[in-house]
Parts: structure tokens; sequence; C-alpha cells
């Protein structure tokens, strides 16, 4: 049996998606204000791609964080997931190179879930 699998961007595109609807701020503005194509949000949000570090500044410039503020709540998120769920935290390569594209998405909308149940 495998262990369920997600990378550090997967944790911060969760992070930053309830962040914003906490804030109110829509996802198409969040986009717009920090020069994030959806396109590639959501081959985050699938394990294929990862964050670069000026669209995590520009994604907490909108949210009114610093990246250390960011990285620390991922930073306890992954070691929620690790402790209470299992999920092991892996490279993008990691995770492209042993799935498919369904599993992947399925991946994401369970991290979503988790991370949402997690910070309740």
């Amino acid at each position: 049996m495998s262990t369920a699998k997600t990378t550090y961007s997967m944790i911060l595109c969760s992070l930053m998606s309830q962040i914003c609807e906490q804030q109110g701020l829509l996802q198409k503005d969040f986009f717009q204000k920090t020069g994030i194509a959806t396109g590639s949000w959501s081959r985050i949000m699938r394990g294929q791609a990862h964050f670069q570090i000026e669209d995590i500044r520009a994604a907490c410039h909108v949210l009114g964080l610093s990246v250390g503020d960011l990285t620390k709540m991922a930073d306890k998120r992954q070691e929620q997931l690790v402790e209470q769920e299992g999920i092991e935290v892996v490279s993008k390569d990691d995770l492209k190179s042993e799935g498919s594209a369904a599993g992947k998405l399925i991946a994401g909308a369970a991290l979503a879930f988790l991370l949402t149940r997690l910070s309740q």
C-alpha cells in the first residue's frame, strides 16, 4: 500500500487559498494582484510544478503576510500532515514519477480538505 504524498508547494497553495477565503478575497482578484497565472496555480495544485520565490513574495504581499510567516504556517501544516494523516511531503519530481494525473488531482483535493480540517 502506498503512502499519500504531497509537495511543499501544494501545501503553500492550499494555505494561500484558505487565507484568501478567510479575507474574503476572490481567487480571480488574488491572481490578478499577484500576477500568478491560473494555469501555473493549477499545475502547482496537481504537484506538477512548484512555486517560484517571486510568486510567493507577491502572494504574501497581497495577503499581508511575510514570507517567513507563510512558511512557518506551511511548516506547521507539513508536520500535521505527516504526524496526523501519514502524508509524505516529496519533491514534484518524486510525485510526478509515481502517479497518474487523476491521482494527483485527487491528492490535491484531498490535501485541501485535510488542511481545512487541520486548521479548525
